[in-house]
């Protein structure tokens, strides 16, 4: 079974479907193919590739980096997560709306994140995240959106966790999506 990349309603946020092969005495699973990602139109220059471990009840984001930014292929190894893409794009009608998935290692499934979509994780299990990502980290350029944001209004299926959700003091003092609206026109006019 060959990769297979599936459009959102996010113009560049892919969901990817692994080639997985399973004989009984070994198996592969394959998230990313040059050839088929430059056929779809996405980015596939990786020049960073991170292993993260999240206990359950962890929750992150919503993360961005700005200019430059960074596209992120990301699939499961083990565990469970809900996770939330936040376009972040002023120029698109999909600008402030959000999307929201659970995903888990046993469905073979990736998603690949656009440059400015921003990202939440919630871990539903002790889980492991690989991320494959373009340009370079740079913790300076680093935000977020907070998490409960009002405006937003994400349903977060924290009762889901049974357990304590776990907030880094970063994740507890993000701005909201307000004033993120009101630095970002800053900038444009600028």
């Amino acid at each position: 079974m060959p990769i297979s990349i599936s459009s959102t309603n996010f113009q560049g946020l892919a969901l990817i479907t692994a080639h997985h092969f399973n004989d009984g005495a070994f198996f592969l699973t394959k998230y990313y193919r040059k050839t088929d990602f430059e056929r779809y139109g996405l980015p596939c220059d990786y020049t960073e590739s991170s292993v993260i471990s999240y206990k359950k009840g962890t929750l992150r984001g919503l993360h961005y980096q700005n200019q430059p930014s960074q596209a992120k292929l990301i699939y499961i190894i083990s565990g469970s997560i809900f996770l939330v893409a936040l376009d972040l794009r002023y120029n698109l009608t999909t600008f402030g709306h959000y999307q929201s998935w659970i995903f888990n290692a046993n469905e073979n499934k990736a998603i690949f994140f656009p440059e400015l979509v921003a990202m939440g994780i919630l871990a539903l299990q002790d889980t492991i995240i690989s991320f494959n990502c373009t340009g370079e980290y740079i913790s300076e350029k680093c935000s977020g959106i907070i998490w409960s944001d009002r405006e937003l209004n994400i349903p977060w299926p924290i009762d889901r966790v049974k357990s304590p959700i776990l907030l880094s003091e970063k994740d507890k003092n993000l701005q909201t999506f307000k004033e993120y609206k009101k630095i970002g026109l800053i900038n444009i006019a600028n």
